[in-house]
């Protein structure tokens, strides 16, 4: 409800525990009727494996409870669907109480005005019916939205300055050789994974010592990219939208807005000023301010 990431395979780890009982319990599924009736009259109690297998359960149901509620906690509280969820997390909590209670009264086997199914059958039917109740409350046509990035551990320890070198060199270098900011669609974890870093990492990095953030860290290098462009008599018959699109701009707003705000003109205003520089000088290479004053090597010629 709360992601649009597909399942991947990873996600059939979550049947694990399921798969593991369900082959556990077969030898006694493949009895006959009456070979199980035989055996459930000779019980005296709960046989140790039947009380652990119910304390694991429990274990289980718990810890998905408590993940559930920490995915719920990074979603902004202003929503329907948040106030739904954590109705229905509260429902499986109480759930999860009866359950509880079903195994003490299973281990103590009192005489009690409820049996002990009775107690486990209604924490299960509880959870099963808030769970599709809530489900059926989404709108027609509702997509998830993408959860915001879960706060990774040590997130305010600074990077060394031995780890901040080598980074911003592998940064760099990448940026240069590779221009991975060509790709419109470019995330800062397809980045990370390409410079060998965590996503925590590299975003560390540009906000702290790139003075930027890493939407405008990528314009940055597009809108170099778009000049260099621009400037080159080679490409003069091609379309300003085009080279933006090449330079990795997703529209021409963007690349208007970015080239203004970092440039100063507009990209037309830029390449019918570049028509008047000596033709020795367009398209040369310099490497832009705001890399010389954050620390970056200069650009190759």
């Amino acid at each position: 409800m709360l992601s649009d990431q597909p399942l991947g395979r990873r996600a059939l780890l979550h049947f694990v525990p399921f798969t593991l009982a369900t082959l556990a319990m077969l030898p006694f599924y493949l009895r006959s009727a009456d070979e199980k009736l035989a055996w459930m009259r000779a019980l005296n109690g709960w046989p140790w494996y039947l009380a652990l297998f119910a304390v694991v359960k429990m274990a289980i149901l718990l810890a998905y409870l408590r993940a559930a509620h920490g995915l719920v906690q990074r979603v902004p509280p202003d929503s329907a669907l948040v106030n739904d969820l954590r109705r229905l997390m509260r429902v499986w909590l109480f759930s999860a109480g009866l359950s509880v209670l079903a195994v003490a009264m299973a281990a103590v086997d009192a005489e009690l005005p409820l049996s002990v199914e009775a107690v486990d059958g209604g924490a299960l039917m509880l959870f099963v019916f808030a769970t599709a109740y809530t489900a059926m409350r989404l709108p027609l046509g509702y997509r998830p939205q993408p959860l915001p990035p879960a706060r990774p551990r040590y997130a305010d320890r600074p990077l060394a300055a031995a780890e901040r070198d080598a980074f911003l060199a592998r940064l760099s270098a990448c940026m240069e050789r590779e221009q991975p900011y060509r790709n419109g669609e470019l995330k800062l974890d397809e980045l990370a994974a390409q410079l060998a870093m965590t996503p925590h990492e590299l975003s560390q990095l540009i906000n702290a010592h790139c003075g930027t953030n890493f939407a405008d860290f990528l314009n940055r290098y597009r809108v170099e990219a778009l000049k260099a462009a621009l400037e080159d008599p080679a490409q003069a018959s091609a379309s300003i939208l085009d080279l933006s699109l090449i330079a990795g701009f997703n529209s021409k707003s963007a690349m208007n807005r970015a080239f203004k705000k970092y440039a100063g003109v507009t990209p037309g205003e830029f390449r019918e000023h570049a028509k008047t520089v000596v033709p020795a000088q367009a398209g040369t290479h310099r490497t832009p301010d705001w890399q010389i004053q954050h620390g970056f090597p200069p650009a190759r010629e």
